[in-house]
């Protein structure tokens, strides 16, 4: 009877460690407000398949907002890839993928013509257990949706986070193998491939202000709220996810006020749109111009506009305006994260950028630099 109790009492300990291992460290989310179904289980062909890597990690430091080594990291998974038998035809930067919804419909178009069948995210995440920091490598193994939004709500997912990234990927070569997976990409790239930069904009582009805008509304986009699917997957991530969604919709309406605000100082007409039914609608409300935000690093936006870029810099100059008048010049290093604001004629297609470089690190900031310099260059 004793020995039965205290072979209870170790497996109850046992069953309690690893309970409380499960509460403490929490599932990551690396995919945005996206509401997965997530399965220990990979794709039947995934090994038969192509797919695209979408890589994040942390800043280079705690006290930086410079973004990490991604391509090392990469580089690093793309040979645990090619003994498993995946097949990652290219690779991409998370945050440079959503930059705004017209960088992401000109990924979606090269993923597409490249015949991709799955996004595997891959991101490094620094995760607090106990007031201590501890790495995670996290990995989503998902279907392509084939159109902007990359993923899909509610399709299924293979997730795995792991202290270390071979145990991982030993991890996906193991569910390979126990479900006698059929391997047939024999081909895959020796070194992986990043995804080339290339301009969204598809008319001309003006380093000034569109002078119309003294007569033409101009269409500024609203925030929106996240919409919540009524049948989305369960389970603590999604729940979890469900409740940033909820935060961040009731911040909505005061950033919506704030952007009103930060046009008080504008002289004419604007209005506050949604973007729900396109830019076509918007023509036919009788918008000539809209504004557009944009954002990731520095260097990346200026490869997205068409600016002319060279390697060698290592930080932008942005010109501010300071409420006396006075212009101060503020360095922003050029793969930290910031906003840029410009304005699209959607009859033409044609970009007005503004005559100086204006980003900044928040997109009040950013709007601000814009609209200074747009009121002070047309009231001329």
């Amino acid at each position: 009877m004793y020995i039965h109790q205290k072979l209870f009492l170790i497996f109850f300990l046992i069953l309690f460690a690893f309970h409380t291992y499960g509460q403490e460290e929490e599932e990551i989310n690396v995919v945005g407000f996206r509401f997965l179904n997530y399965k220990n289980e990979l794709p039947k062909d995934l090994l038969e398949s192509k797919s695209l890597v979408l890589v994040s990690v942390p800043p280079v430091s705690k006290n930086s907002s410079l973004r990490g080594d991604w391509k090392s990291y990469a580089s690093e998974s793309h040979e645990y890839f090619k003994k498993i038998g995946i097949d990652a035809v290219a690779y991409a930067y998370l945050d440079d993928v959503f930059a705004n919804p017209e960088v992401s419909k000109a990924y979606a178009d090269i993923f597409t013509k490249r015949e991709i069948k799955y996004i595997i995210v891959l991101s490094k995440v620094w995760l607090k257990i106990k007031n201590k920091e501890s790495l995670r490598y996290v990995i989503v193994i998902t279907p392509y949706s084939k159109d902007a939004l990359f993923i899909a709500n509610g399709q299924s997912a293979y997730k795995d986070q792991n202290k270390d990234l071979e145990k991982a990927m030993k991890k996906i070569y193991g569910v390979s193998i126990r479900k006698d997976m059929v391997k047939t990409n024999h081909l895959i790239i020796d070194q992986p491939e990043f995804l080339n930069t290339f301009t969204i904009i598809k008319g001309l582009k003006y380093q000034s202000f569109p002078e119309d805008l003294r007569v033409d509304k101009l269409a500024v986009p609203k925030f929106e709220e996240v919409p919540i699917p009524a049948n989305r997957p369960g389970g603590i991530l999604n729940n979890r996810i469900a409740k940033e969604i909820e935060k961040a919709n009731a911040a909505v309406e005061r950033q919506n006020f704030e952007i009103d605000r930060l046009f008080q100082n504008y002289p004419w007409k604007y209005e506050l749109v949604n973007l729900d039914k396109g830019e076509e609608q918007l023509y036919r409300d009788g918008f000539l111009y809209r504004l557009v935000r944009i954002q990731s690093t520095g260097r990346m936006v200026k490869e997205f506009l068409d600016y002319e870029t060279n390697d060698i810099e290592t930080d932008y100059i942005t010109m501010k305006k300071k409420p006396d008048g006075t212009i101060t010049l503020r360095t922003i290093p050029a793969d930290a994260p910031i906003h840029k604001f410009y304005i699209k004629n959607l009859a033409r297609n044609e970009v007005y950028v503004g005559e100086s470089w204006d980003a900044d690190e928040t997109w009040q900031e950013a709007l601000t630099n814009l609209l200074d310099n747009l009121v002070e260059k047309l009231k001329r």
